[in-house]
């Protein structure tokens, strides 16, 4: 399972989870392209592995300082609130970058004028015109999890866990973005 995979692989890197109730924390010491992509990384796991036991999930991923008291488990900060408001505001299953991640993206993973999607395969993140609750759809990267599947088997996963929960504005843009990486 991913858990073990994150806690097993984290002594390696910057990259540290915090697993509290239905939350998981990845914290980095640094902003560096290799936090990041380690980051990326656990996300796409946790993302295959949730989907694979019909389990929603929904993240973002947003840059900044912040607080991690490990011992004292004291974790606070504006990144941390920024990650938690945009996963709660997006409309698909998966997780989503925050501007503040965005903006710190090397200027080449841009999408050109007039794309619908633009994947940055050093990142493993696509463009994405995303749907919100509130700002109906804002482009954002999010994480290309299909990576690490075959076409049919990120297709299956999808379609299983589409019909396993109820028809919401999560599963149909879960769909459509499956659909567009692809």
């Amino acid at each position: 399972m991913a858990k073990d995979n994150i806690k097993k692989n984290h002594s390696a890197s910057a990259v540290r989870p915090i697993f509290f109730s239905d939350s998981i924390l990845l914290v980095s010491n640094n902003n560096s392209r290799t936090s990041l992509q380690m980051i990326i990384a656990l996300c796409k796991l946790l993302t295959v592995d949730c989907l694979n036991m019909n389990i929603p999930l929904k993240g973002a991923i947003a840059l900044g300082k912040q607080t991690a008291d490990f011992e004292k488990s004291l974790h606070f900060g504006q990144a941390l609130i920024d990650a938690y408001l945009l996963q709660n505001d997006v409309f698909f299953y998966g997780t989503v970058f925050h501007h503040s991640v965005e903006l710190n993206l090397p200027k080449t993973v841009h999408l050109p004028a007039g794309e619908r999607i633009f994947r940055n395969t050093l990142f493993d993140c696509s463009s994405y015109e995303t749907l919100f609750k509130k700002a109906g759809k804002i482009k954002h990267f999010v994480v290309d999890w299909t990576t690490l599947r075959k076409k049919d088997e990120c297709l299956n996963m999808v379609n299983k866990l589409y019909l396993t929960i109820s028809v919401s504005h999560e599963n149909t843009s879960t769909i459509q973005l499956y659909l567009l990486i692809q």
